[in-house]
């Protein structure tokens, strides 16, 4: 988990004139100099400013340091955590931590926010001052409740490892969330961790893409990994997040899916590993673009990928065969029949399969041990035979589905010929597909 404070910026100005990105005139910055020079403190911090970014002047961190230094002596609470800020990353004057902690102890017992994060943070690493827990948090709350976003994550952290506090997962949650609604890369992303890993919130995965993605979007590089890990996780990541004994990639068309399994039993996720189907299924395995068979109860059925079941088990069917695509059906097999059934699962042929004789031995009654006579009975032979089809009753047309055999339909109150039929009113029959019906074997 990630908590540190990272001050790129923070350098307190009063007056919008003087601030970072903006422009100062000639007339107002000599106007600016003769109040600092009056012993204006707002003024002299102000002036620190200029000379601090390069407004209206060179950039002189030594002269932004003496302005900052005059205002503070005066009291003036942002000119102190400035003067600190400077202290302690060495800008203008020699670095020094408990110069540091001097002048940000001045402004943060004014009240002022930043300087208390500040503070707290000096406390909570040991520069400046005696490494001190307590007194990291102290200050850091006191930051945290005027709505300092860095204060309330680092808050957040503290109660996360149990520093100066007692560990409290859901107390660090709570300042995540502070700090993360405000936009705090670091917060969103220690806030997608506690929903990855349930830590004082329920686990929920899809609340931890939201907050790595809103981090990542920031360009926070270690959201962006996890993000990536839990939207394209491997085999492993699959197996150890679900508890799996095994994971196989499957794919339909362009689209990932892991076939997984435990206790002997398997099932299906989505490429992200969502549950799609639970692991209950005895075997599972593809049946071309789009569908999968699996088998339970020692009997097959189909279901797409989605998890929808097409076929169910209580059919009987012993094997289900792969999509057809020429003709959009499955082969199957139950006792004592084969047959093919549609992408609905609607049965189209049902053929009773007939088992042939079994090769018999017959003995001479009046058998010796020495000689006996043997008459073999040869198995019948297979025939084709022409069956003519039970929809349309052998003519290869019906009446057409969309108009009703009329050959006419309206559109809106217009009359039109139909466009399925072209006017005739029947189409070949979607059974047998015009061919009239089909050929069985029969043994003779």
């Amino acid at each position: 988990m990630k908590k540190y404070l990272l001050f790129s910026f923070v350098l307190i100005v009063f007056c919008i004139s003087t601030s970072k990105g903006a422009t100062i005139t000639p007339d107002s910055l000599q106007h600016l100099k003769q109040l600092a020079e009056q012993g204006y403190a707002r003024a002299q911090c102000n002036l620190g400013n200029c000379y601090y970014y390069g407004k209206g002047v060179t950039k002189d961190y030594s002269q932004a340091v003496y302005w900052y230094r005059k205002s503070a002596e005066q009291g003036n609470a942002p000119a102190q955590y400035n003067l600190g800020y400077c202290y302690y990353y060495g800008q203008g004057v020699t670095k020094d931590y408990s110069q540091a902690v001097y002048w940000y102890r001045k402004s943060a017992e004014q009240g002022n926010a930043t300087a208390q994060c500040f503070l707290g943070y000096c406390y909570e690493n040991g520069q400046g001052v005696t490494k001190d827990y307590s007194q990291a948090v102290y200050w850091y709350r006191k930051s945290a409740e005027q709505g300092d976003a860095t204060a309330q994550c680092n808050l957040g952290y503290c109660y996360e490892n149990g520093r100066g506090v007692t560990k409290d997962y859901s107390q660090a949650v709570y300042w995540y969330r502070k700090s993360a609604e405000q936009g705090y890369d670091i917060a969103q992303y220690n806030l997608g961790v506690c929903y990855e890993n349930g830590q004082g919130v329920p686990k929920e995965r899809t609340q931890a893409i939201s907050w790595y993605r809103k981090a990542a979007n920031q360009g926070y590089n270690s959201a962006k990994g996890r993000l990536n890990r839990l939207l394209n996780p491997t085999s492993d990541d699959i197996k150890t997040n679900g508890g799996y004994a095994s994971a196989v990639e499957l794919k339909d068309g362009g689209t990932k899916y892991w076939k997984v399994s435990k206790g002997g039993r398997y099932g299906l996720t989505d490429a992200e590993g969502k549950v799609i189907v639970p692991t209950e299924m005895e075997s599972l395995e593809s049946a071309g673009t789009g569908y999968l068979r699996y088998k339970l109860n020692g009997f097959w059925g189909l279901m797409n990928y989605a998890g929808r079941i097409i076929i169910d088990t209580d059919r009987g069917y012993t094997s289900i065969g792969d999509f057809k695509t020429f003709n959009k059906r499955f082969s199957y097999t139950m006792a004592g029949y084969k047959g093919e059934c549609d992408v609905t699962g609607r049965q189209v042929s049902k053929i009773k399969v007939e088992t042939p004789p079994q090769q018999q031995v017959v003995v001479d009654k009046e058998e010796t041990p020495q000689k006996k006579e043997i008459i073999i009975k040869h198995d019948p032979i297979p025939v084709q035979q022409w069956q003519a089809c039970w929809a349309c009753g052998g003519m290869g047309t019906m009446g057409c589905d969309n108009c009703g055999g009329s050959g006419t339909k309206y559109i809106g109150d217009r009359l039109h010929i139909c466009s399925r039929c072209n006017g005739r009113g029947i189409i070949p029959c979607n059974i047998c597909y015009g061919n009239k019906g089909q050929y069985i074997t029969v043994y003779q």
